[in-house]
Formats: C-alpha cells, structure tokens, sequence
C-alpha cells in the first residue's frame, strides 16, 4: 500500500489519505491477506514501496510445489496528474511517479501468478490502461501473469477523498458470503457494487484486465474449507478443537464458532490484566458452550496457532497477538493430558511442579486457560495445578467449570454465566442461520431464517443442542432427502442431544429415578403441543415402577434446574405446569405410552367427577387414554368427558379404536355433534347420533348430563343407506291404533308402529314418485293413499298397492292431485281449485265438496270418527274449514294469510289450524289466538309443522344448514323452545299428547317433550 497525502508547497494536501489507507487496509486485512510492508505512519511515499517491492521480487526463492500460486493486491492512493497524455502519481516535492513501474518490479517474482493494482486517484483511467499495457509487453514474465488494473475516477474525472476507499471496502463486506464452493470473491460483482454506490458522485470508475483465469487475489473470508484440520500447530485434543470450531464431532469440516462477543471482550481484558482478579471462571449448565468458547479462546489466542487457521475462524476474533500462553482441557480418559498441552504451551517438562516452575520464570502475563474443571477432575488438579499458578502474580487464569464446583476454586474470581448471557439466544440464531446458509446454498434468505429459527426454538439456547442439529441437517441434505425430512432429522438429533443433557442435570436431583421422569415428561408431551404437566401430575406418571416414588417438590426443583430445557406455563389458576422446549420424543413401545397415560391421576381418582375442571394442558393426554379401560371405564363410553373433550381430539381417540366398523360408527355419530352449540344441544345430538349409528353406550348422553329433563328421546331408526333417504311423512291421528308412513328416494314405502319404530309394512315399492301421502287406521288395518303430479293415485291396503280410479273426475282442471285420508275411510283429493269427497272404504265414487277461488295448495282430513273435518288452504292464503258429518260448526269465512302459506298443520280435534307463510310469521286459527311473528325464519328455512291441543311444533334448518325443532305452547305463542336436529326435517306430527314423531331425511325418531313451561331466556330468540 501507498499514498502521499502532503505535497509540499506546489499542490494541496489531501488530509483523508490516511483515513483511505487505514480502511482499505482493515478491508484487504479481513480477506485474509496479509500485508508484505506494514507501515505504522500516516502516509508512504509510492516510490518507497516501488522499491520494496522491487527488492521482495529480488529475493524471491526459487518456486516450490507448495509455494507457487502467489497473489499481490496494491493499492495507491494521493494525487492523479494527466501529463502530456501520460498519468503520473504525485510525490512530495513535486515529484512524480509512474504506476507502471509497479508492475514491473515484481517481474522476477517466479511464484506471483495474479496482481490487481487499485488506483484511487483523479484522472485514473490512463492510468490504469498503461498497466494493462504495461503487464502486456511481449517477452516480459508479467505477459504471463494474470493482472487487474482497477481505477477510482475516468480520464477526465476528480476522484472525491474517501469516497471509493469507503465505497471499495463496503463492496468486499458485501461480496463476502457462507459457501463450502466459492474460496475467492467475484472482483467482477467487487466492482459494479463500487459503480452503484458513487452513482451520485461526480466519478465514474475504469477497469481493465489481462487476465485468462478467474481472480484468485481476493479470499472469501467466509469460505469454508471443505478438508479437515490436519495442519493446526496446536496441540489441543481434537475433540475440543472440533467444539470450538462449532461442530460436534471433529471428523466433520467447518469453522462455524459464532457469538458470544460480550463474554469474549471481558475473558480477553481479564487475560491483559483488567481487574485484581487473577482468575476468571466461565460457567453454565451442559451445552451452554463453555467448551466451544474456551476452545476458540486457545485456537486464536497465540499468533503460532492464529496464522494455521484459515480466514473464516480469523475473521471476528478479538484476542490480541499472544494473549494465550497455555491451554488444557481435562479428560477422565486421559487425565495426563491437561498437563502435556499445558506443557507444550509452557515449553516445561511434563510434571505440575514443572508447569508451575515455568510459569514464574515467565516476564509479563501469562494467560492459562482450563476447561472441564467439574466434579469429575480430580483434588490434585486443584491442590498441585490451579492453586499454585493462581498464586503466581504474572498468571491470569480462565477456568470452564461447572456450577458443583465453585467452593474449590482459590482465592477471589470473577464470574461469568453463560446461562445469563442476554445474546445466548440471538447467538444460537445466528449460529443456525449460518449453517442453515450453508447446509441449504442457493435458497431464499426467507426460508433460511424460517428454518434457522425454527430449529433455533428447538435448540433450547444451548450451542451444544444446535451444533447437533445443524450436523444432522448438513448430513441428511447431502444424502438428498427432501428439505422436510432433513428438518425432521434435525429436530430429532436437537432432541436427543437436549434429552441427554437433561439427564445429566436432573440426575443431581433424581439420581437413578431420572431417566423415568424426563422420558415420561417427553412421551406425555409428544401426543400435543398444548400438554404441559404440573409437579403432582408429572411426579405421579414418573414413579412407576412402585419403589422409585418421586415427589412433586422434586419434581419442582427438577424442573428449575433444567429451566432452560423446560417451558413453564401457568394454569388458569396459578399452577405451574411445564413441557419440553424441544420436540418432545415419542415412545415407539405403544405398551409404555399406554402405561403412563393411564398413571395420569385424572384417571385414578375413583369417580369421573366434573370434567370441566379438567386443565386444557391435559385434556389431550385423557382423550389419548379415551379407548383404555380405566377405573371408571372407557372415556370413550362417558357422554360427559366426550362433550367436554375438544373436538378434533375426540375424532383422534375414535381413530384409536381397534375395530374398523365401531370405528367407522363413532365417527358418524361424533359428526352429528356441532363443536359450536350449547352444551344441552351437543349431548342431545350425541344421544340422537348414538341411537343413529348404533353406539348404545352413548345413547343415554341427554340425561348424563341433565339436559332438559322433560325432553326424552323414545327411539331413533338406524341409520339407512343413501338411496333409503326418506322424502315424505304421513301419519294417523293419535290413538289406540296408529301408524306412520314413509316414502323414500328409491321410490319405495314403509310403515312404522309409532310406539317403538318397528316396521309393520315394507319396505316396497312404489309404482312412481309420491307427491302427496295420506295414511290412517281404520277398520280393515292400515289404509293409506299416495298421489302423483301425474294426478295418478294408488291406494295401499295391508300393504298391497293397487290404483284407484275415478278419484278426480276427468274433466277437472289440471293439476297435481292432493289426498287426505280419515279413520271413517272418507278421503278428499283435490286438483286445481276444486275438491271432492270419496269414501274409499265403500268405494264411492267422488262428488265435489268445495270449489275455492285459487289453486288448493293443502287438504287435511281430521276430526272424530263422529265429526270428520276437511280443511283447505290455497295457494294464496284462503284458508275454509268444511264439516263432513254430523251437525255443521261454525266454520270461519275465507280469510287470507297475508303472504302465503309455507306449512300448515292441523290438530287431530279439527278445531286448531297452525299456518306458517312465507314471511315466517305462525297463525293459529280456531283457538282465538292472533298471528305471531315466529322471528328469526325465512321461506326456504320452514319444512315441516304440527300442532295438538298443547304444544305446536315447527321444524326447518338454518341458512347454514343446520336442522332445528322449535316447540312453542301454543296458549303463549311468545315463547319457544329450539331443539337441535341431526339431519334436514322433512315431517313432524304429534302421535301422543307429548309425543312428536320427526321425519329426518336418515328416518324417523319420536322423542317426548314433556309438561313444563318455555324458559323465559328462550323466548323469541
């Protein structure tokens, strides 16, 4: 390096020269290279290191093998002159130099193989194309070398102070870069970033080259050398040697010690004699890096060690020239060894008397360093070797030792921790980002991070936890697995090395009993990521076998010391509760999984209690255990801890049951219960599906759970196949005989004894769609009528099925056929705005009964056996009631419902009609009672209605989906009650008092709604 930065009296000083010269040399010195003529002033004479240079090329010794690929990188700075088309460097005096002759005198350098020449001067350019032309000349050795000529500033441009030396420097910071594959930087990228970053200054820069290769003068200070370490001059054990070089094992490559920046400044003004302290103890629990620290410490700390290492374990250190005179680390394998490094270091004999003896013969500090001073090192270690260098005034000691220990240590200390560390977890990122970087080259700096911090949050803080995890990953990616399962197998290797670590700490607090209590906390933990045990849970699943009991207060003082392998959560109610920081390990010996789950006290406590108090940190562990016999059965069998279980985790138990078709059953059932209700509506479905699909253990889920006392469910039809779905209901009035018909999709009927859902007919076949189904029970059995929109009509008697003709005179207008059925045998059908009487039991043909003035929309047929009654309902809302036997009653005049009817109902009395119109509002004419809005309901949402003489019944489904029951009283039409469906309604009618009948498109269930009054928060809701 040269500039001139004082001139004399014939031209302007240039006061930042030195401030250039001080920057590019810390940036060309963080490359790696070092500089052939150091200079300690401000400024040097650019003929004094033409001369120089001239003399290194001189005494250049014959090349050899290992020695013939130098490269030379010269940098000029100072004042450009342009004389008479020839570009000269000033000097002091007036002076001038030409560059060219730099080239020139390292000519005779044998071994030089590449040279770049950095001019920062003005007018540059000229400059640099007489190098070029310069190492070009025919004959010349230089015509053989490669060389770069690299100007600040074009032909006719000033170059501006400082600006391309800052600029030069930033550019190498930012072409530096982690890889296994690029040792040298891109000089090509080197300067279009200089280009980029004078954009806006008044200086455009000029390169030229004469070169055939690629640069090979400017290292990558971040290449990782591919090759082990064979050549280091230390004699440290290479085991220590692979930890401070950030991997955990010493046959894998790689420089990757990271951080602990803070901790390392005050180790090093510890060893230059900050502080009456002679001795420095780094502590922290296993795997805080104490090793890797001490380690890095002794590799850089002499100059003979520093100049072996190559330049990405050089870059960042901060340790001064021979800041380290003796490193040793204590092995119980080989206890002689500490003192034979510590030796070597010393150049002493191999005794303790020895090492002593040549420590107080040194002048100046004398930096020792130990590591592995724990319980395991031997009292002669301390007696004969710690206590009387301590004793040494010139002796500066830095011991790794564990916490145990500390009592043994003479004498004051100064204590650093690196388990309080503020940087220890940006630290761990960092050191995974790097291997991350360099494991995964060429992907995206987003995913980097992503998978850096991932594994970071597995790592636990502790370096010895991500060095493992960074090997695992660097190795699964090259035997090419995909990038998920190379994260899989890192997070598994950070597991089992964190998992180790635990034992080591907790066996201080559990002795024997350790390996039972951490690897229960681990498989417990596996099933979900919300489990977290509390000290009584985690003390009970952790004594087994009987005889190894732990207590929760051992439990709690286990758990500190491993704080930094544990999370602590809080319960709602201030319990602790903690779970691993790592991926929790799986048992692979389902016997054992099983064996703690049901060790849990949740299920050991005798009765089942209230599952509500259950802690969500455990209830995955219950669901988990739910197919186990336990003292109180199956979970899987209790409605209660099912409807308290989160859902998903239910659908995970039921997937543990052995057989396929329970399975399969359970699942089903479980579907119909919405994970978003009211607990009553969820036990009411669970019973429903149970009966459903056949789970009689469930069936009972309603009263478990003291759902609506009044409400029972009688019986529920199994579930059918796809094509049995049923499509309409039609039922006789409530007695002594009664029936209730089915049609189906596949065109096919059945009839159903209401009192326990047993089929008295069917199923069989139809001859086409129904459109409109009436059944009764009369004097022969069970009679019923089925019609078509093709105004066809069949009659079903004892379950034979036969066409009745002559229904509908054939000059009636056009029109499906409606038909209503009466115990009397009488029947009305009806087609477009007329209807007609016809008693079918006799065979009569039909005779017109009632002419509305619009389309009859519904017919219904109830009353006595003494008062038949026909009620008619058109399409726009004129509703007549039509007395058919006996003395006539008052029947109301044609009045309209306002929007049209939706369903209609009427009771089996024949004095009540219950109307639902479009608009969603209920009238119920007969009984005096004026219309009232039924709120919350739309058109497409009522599908069915009956009424009695207490109770109304309007059943539909919601817009998204779901089916509902309301049940309103009807001498208070104000207030209703939902009941929850499992399936889309497509019938109701009252077959009792308190007995409604629902026909759901999977069949029919009679359920009871008891005697009580509406609740008053469940009014018009």
């Amino acid at each position: 390096m040269s500039g001139v930065a004082t001139y004399g009296t014939d031209r302007e000083n240039l006061t930042r020269v030195p401030e250039e010269l001080r920057t590019v040399r810390k940036a060309l010195s963080g490359l790696g290279l070092d500089e052939l003529f150091p200079f300690d002033k401000d400024e040097r004479d650019h003929q004094q290191l033409h001369d120089e240079l001239l003399l290194w090329s001189t005494k250049d010794p014959e090349p050899t093998d290992d020695a013939a690929d130098t490269t030379l990188v010269i940098y000029c700075t100072g004042h450009g002159l342009a004389d008479g088309g020839r570009f000269r460097l000033a000097r002091a005096g007036g002076l001038r130099f030409d560059p060219t002759e730099l080239v020139a005198a390292v000519e005779r350098r044998r071994d030089l193989r590449q040279i770049v020449l950095i001019i920062d001067a003005c007018f540059a350019e000229q400059g640099v194309d007489d190098v070029v032309a310069e190492a070009r000349v025919p004959g010349s050795r230089t015509a053989n070398m490669d060389v770069w000529s690299f100007g600040a500033a074009r032909r006719a441009d000033e170059a501006q102070q400082g600006a391309f030396a800052h600029a030069f420097a930033d550019a190498l910071v930012r072409a530096a870069h982690p890889s296994w594959d690029h040792e040298y930087l891109d000089l090509a990228s080197v300067e279009l970033d200089v280009e980029r970053q004078l954009a806006d200054q008044p200086q455009r820069t000029w390169n030229v080259q004469a070169n055939q290769r690629p640069c090979r003068a400017l290292p990558n200070p971040l290449h990782q050398p591919k090759t082990l370490p064979q050549t280091l001059s230390s004699p440290l054990p290479s085991h220590w040697i692979a930890l401070a070089r950030g991997v955990h094992s010493a046959n894998r490559p790689g420089w990757f010690f990271t951080g602990r920046t803070g901790v390392l400044r005050d180790v090093v003004k510890h060893l230059a004699g900050a502080g009456p302290e002679r001795i420095l103890v780094v502590t922290g629990g296993p795997g805080s890096g104490k090793s890797a620290l001490l380690g890095y410490l002794a590799l850089i700390g002499t100059s003979s060690s520093r100049i072996t290492l190559p330049t990405v374990a050089r870059a960042r250190h901060l340790v001064g020239e021979d800041a380290v005179t003796a490193a040793g680390r204590f092995d119980p394998m080989d206890q002689d060894g500490v003192t034979r490094t510590l030796a070597h270091g010393l150049g002493a004999a191999g005794s303790t008397a020895d090492i002593v003896r040549a420590a107080q013969e040194r002048c100046g500090l004398t930096g020792i360093v130990l590591d592995q001073l724990d319980d395991e090192a031997p009292d002669w270690l301390w007696t004969e070797l710690v206590g009387p260098l301590a004793a040494i005034p010139g002796v500066r000691l830095v011991l790794g030792s564990s916490r145990a220990v500390l009592g043994k240590v003479p004498g004051p200390i100064r204590l650093v921790d690196l388990d309080s560390d503020v940087d220890g977890a940006g630290d761990v990122l960092n050191y995974l980002t790097l291997r991350v970087r360099l494991a995964r080259q060429g992907l995206g700096l987003h995913e980097v991070v992503r998978t850096a911090a991932a594994l970071a949050g597995q790592a636990c803080d502790r370096f010895d936890v991500a060095s493992a995890a960074a090997d695992a990953l660097q190795g699964a990616i090259r035997c090419g697995v995909s990038s998920s399962k190379a994260e899989a197998a890192a997070e598994t290797a950070a597991a089992e090395t964190a998992r180790t670590l635990c034992l080591r700490i907790a066996r201080l607090h559990l002795g024997d009993r350790v390996t039972a209590a951490v690897d229960a906390l681990s498989v417990l933990c596996s099933h979900h990521e919300s489990v977290a045990l509390s000290a009584v849970e985690w003390a009970t699943v952790a004594s087994d076998p009987p005889g190894i009991a732990v207590s929760p207060d051992e439990m709690v003082a286990t758990a500190f010391a491993l704080k930094s392998f544990l999370e602590q959560r809080h319960s709602p109610d201030g319990t602790l509760r903690w779970r691993p920081r790592f991926r929790p390990l799986p048992t692979q010996d389902t016997s054992e999984a099983e064996r703690l789950l049901l060790r849990l006290p949740q299920l050991n406590s005798g009765a089942t209690g209230d599952w509500s108090s259950v802690d969500v940190a455990v209830w995955p562990l219950l669901v988990a255990a739910a197919h186990l016999e336990t003292p109180a059965g199956k979970l899987i069998d209790l409605p209660e801890f099912l409807l308290a279980s989160p859902a998903s985790r239910v659908m995970a138990a039921m997937r543990k049951i052995g057989n396929k078709p329970e399975q399969a059953r359970r699942a089903r059932m479980w579907r119909t219960v919405p994970c978003e209700a009211p607990p009553g509506d969820r036990a009411l479905l669970l019973g429903i599906g149970a009966r459903r699909y056949g789970v009689p253990t469930l069936a009972g889920a309603p009263a478990s759970i003291g759902y609506r006392p009044s409400l029972g469910i009688r019986w529920v039809h199994p579930d059918p196949s796809r094509d049995k779905q049923c499509t309409h209901l039609a039922t006789a009035a409530p007695g002594p005989a009664s029936a209730a018909l089915t049609a189906h999709e596949d065109r096919t009927f059945a009839i159903w004894d209401p009192k326990d859902g047993t089929c008295l007919t069917g199923p069989q076949a139809l001859p086409g769609a129904p459109y409109s189904v009436s059944v009764t029970v009369g004097k022969t059995g069970v009679l019923a009528l089925l019609s078509t929109r093709q105004r066809e009509v069949w009659v079903i008697r004892q379950s034979e099925v036969a066409a009745l003709r002559s229904v509908v005179p054939d000059n009636a207008a056009g029109g499906p056929t409606l038909v209503a059925l009466h115990a009397t045998g009488l029947a009305v059908t009806t087609s477009g705005t007329q209807a007609w009487l016809l008693d079918v039991e006799a065979g009569e043909l039909p005779r017109q009964l009632a002419r509305m003035d619009s389309t009859i929309w519904q017919v219904l047929l109830v009353g006595t056996v003494q008062a038949p009654v026909a009620w008619l309902v058109s399409d726009t809302g004129r509703i007549r009631r039509v007395p058919l036997r006996g003395p006539a009653r008052p029947s109301p005049a044609s009045f309209p419902v306002p929007h049209g009817p939706l369903q209609v109902a009427a009771d089996a009395t024949g004095d009540r009609l219950l109307v639902v119109d479009r608009s969603g509002t209920v009238h119920l004419r007969g009984a005096g009672a004026a219309a009232t809005p039924l709120m919350g309901l739309h058109r497409e949402d009522v599908r069915a209605a009956a009424v009695n003489g207490r109770w109304a019944a309007v059943a539909g489904v919601t817009p998204g989906r779901a089916a509902w029951l309301d049940i309103y009283d009807i001498t208070d039409l104000t207030g209703h009650r939902r009941i929850p469906l499992d399936d889309t309604p497509v019938g109701v009618d009252f077959v009792g008092d308190d007995e409604l009948i629902v026909a759901r498109s999977c069949g029919l269930m009679v359920v009871d709604i008891g005697e009580t009054d509406l609740p008053a928060n469940l009014r018009c809701r």
